[in-house]
């Protein structure tokens, strides 16, 4: 048997990248073997990887047939560390003229990240004698490390398992663009956008955003559309909810939980400060208007409604709503409100003596308190002339302010 003999190999990915002195740990070849290898990515459908050697005999390339072994390891020391996958075995692989193709598959899970190291067998076809290994192992490249990146199938820094799918024209760079190839902002996604739903929930305008409800059921959800040149907010119903959906506005406190502030019910009532509005707006709190807040409306005061108005001499309404007028005899005015009050409303009138005949006599307006009418739906007021008593027919204005 030959002594034990060194052997020279050079490790070379698509372009050459640096020399190793491999030794044979074991005889196999009364000759001189020399070892070389490209490694490529062989296709992005697949997790194989091209693996090209050169074997050299005395100095001169090798011919005729090998068996080769090749084992993944996590470390460089031959008969340390820990083999990663299978380990790949070729037989009778052809060598001319020195050069060998073989295409290893140590699937993706093999490219986590880490360093992997290749340890490289041969001896010659058939032969009964052991393998050989060629020392040192061999430092894995990055062009079968684009394996990891190909195949997409587990996010290394997810915090779980997710799938990257992209169906149709995108491009991933400084900017994410899905559907278009020409993103305008880091992600440009051109047509509708579903986060959270189970299921499509239906045709709507280009360009829509849905976000499901917390558990992910379509029929609730919200939509974000722009369609017809106008911006909609839809709380969007399919047949299967239990109620109409409304859109509530929240906000949170540190430490505590979140606060309705304002809701739109199924009906269009806006409610600020309940989550039961009444009416068209329905605010419980302190109101006020203005540029300076100068028209207040205190949350802890009456509750309260004020009717006005002014009427002409022949009984007419010449401003004001919510109420009518009746004109049965000369100074003698009805006025019935078109909604009750709770309460005896508190009123006032004022007469205007220039609309008036009776020359420069007082003209008093008053509110006739035992009209024998129900105060809460109408008042009486009468208009004298100081002058002679009578009835006297003239423009009045007059305010009433009750509990509503």
């Amino acid at each position: 048997m030959l002594n034990e003999m060194n052997r020279q190999a050079v490790l070379q990915p698509a372009a050459r990248i640096g020399k190793a002195m491999l030794t044979f740990r074991k005889l196999l070849l009364a000759c001189s073997l020399g070892f070389f290898f490209f490694a490529n990515a062989a296709h992005a459908q697949t997790t194989a990887f091209t693996f090209q050697g050169r074997l050299n005999d005395s100095g001169a390339p090798a011919s005729g047939s090998y068996d080769i072994q090749l084992k993944l390891f996590d470390v460089a020391t031959v008969d340390a560390g820990t083999q990663i996958g299978a380990t790949a075995s070729f037989s009778a692989v052809p060598v001319t003229n020195g050069v060998f193709t073989v295409q290893p598959d140590f699937t993706a899970a093999a490219f986590p990240g880490a360093d992997r190291f290749m340890e490289v067998s041969v001896k010659p076809a058939g032969s009964a004698n052991p393998f050989t290994i060629l020392t040192p192992r061999q430092p894995i490249t990055p062009t079968p490390y684009a394996l990891h990146s190909d195949s997409a199938v587990t996010a290394t820094y997810a915090t779980n398992a997710a799938n990257f799918n992209v169906a149709g024209t995108s491009t991933i760079g400084t900017s994410i663009g899905i559907g278009t190839t020409t993103p305008l902002a880091p992600l440009d996604v051109r047509g509708n956008l579903f986060i959270g739903l189970t299921a499509d929930p239906g045709p709507v305008g280009a360009n829509a955003l849905f976000l499901a409800n917390d558990a992910g059921d379509s029929h609730n959800s919200f939509r974000v559309d722009g369609a017809n040149d106008n911006l909609y907010l839809i709380s969007r119903s399919n047949g299967g909810a239990t109620n109409d959906p409304g859109i509530i506005f929240r906000t949170a406190t540190k430490g505590a939980g979140e606060t309705d502030r304002v809701r739109i019910d199924g009906a269009g009532n806006v409610g600020i400060g309940t989550n039961s509005p009444q009416s068209r707006l329905d605010i419980r709190g302190d109101v006020k208007l203005g540029s300076t807040g100068q028209f207040f409306a205190a949350a802890g005061g009456e509750n309260l409604r004020i009717i006005r108005g002014t009427v002409f001499a022949v009984g007419t309404i010449s401003v004001g709503s919510g109420f009518t007028v009746s004109h049965p005899a000369a100074g003698d005015y009805y006025i019935m409100f078109d909604t009750p009050f709770s309460g005896i409303p508190t009123v006032t009138a004022t007469a205007d003596r220039n609309n008036a005949a009776g020359g420069l006599n007082l003209l008093l307006a008053m509110l006739d308190a035992n009209c024998g009418c129900d105060r809460t739906t109408e008042v009486r007021i009468v208009i004298v002339n100081t002058g002679n008593a009578n009835g006297q027919d003239s423009q009045f204005d007059f305010i009433a302010i009750g509990p509503r």
